[in-house]
């Protein structure tokens, strides 16, 4: 759950920063080198979508290999769908990945003017630092709940008994 949590808060504020910053228009055409522009940005929603796609070595790889190998055994079938939903995810993410770092079509001889050329507003410092820590906290948070992902059983065994008076 809170694994989850973190990658769709990050996919969320991710994709809302890219939606103001491209004053709503959210084609692909439009996004197309915004990668080159505002790497950062566009590296954030990547790893969440990647994340929810089951990536290994981010957060949502665990609970998905757990699910995986529990449907596995029980319906062989629907773990083969789950794993094709997954895969269909993934080839999102790789659409999206495509096309924030290759060039704008309406690309001229210098690439640097093209990019100048996207409907992209302006931010002020302190907006860009705090949108970058938060971006790299978030990026850190998501690599070590996939790498360590025993780190919240603590945290969670405490919270089962917290709600324990509840079933009874």
């Amino acid at each position: 759950m809170i694994p989850r949590a973190a990658v769709f808060t990050l996919w969320a504020i991710s994709l809302s920063i890219i939606k103001r910053r491209m004053q709503g228009d959210l084609r692909l055409a439009s996004v197309q080198g915004l990668g080159r522009l505002r790497p950062i940005l566009t590296f954030s929603l990547l790893l969440a979508h990647f994340s929810l796609a089951g990536l290994p070595f981010l957060a949502g790889f665990p609970v998905r290999l757990v699910l995986w190998e529990q449907l596995a055994g029980a319906f062989p079938i629907l773990a083969g769908g789950a794993i094709l939903g997954n895969l269909g995810i993934l080839a999102g993410g790789l659409r999206s990945m495509s096309i924030f770092f290759t060039a704008p079509e309406h690309e001229q001889t210098d690439e640097q003017d093209a990019l100048e050329q996207l409907p992209v507003s302006p931010v002020t410092t302190p907006e860009r630092l705090l949108s970058r820590t938060f971006f790299a906290i978030s990026a850190l948070v998501i690599v070590f709940l996939g790498l360590f992902p025993g780190a919240l059983m603590p945290i969670l065994d405490r919270l089962v008994l917290m709600f324990e008076q509840l079933g009874g």
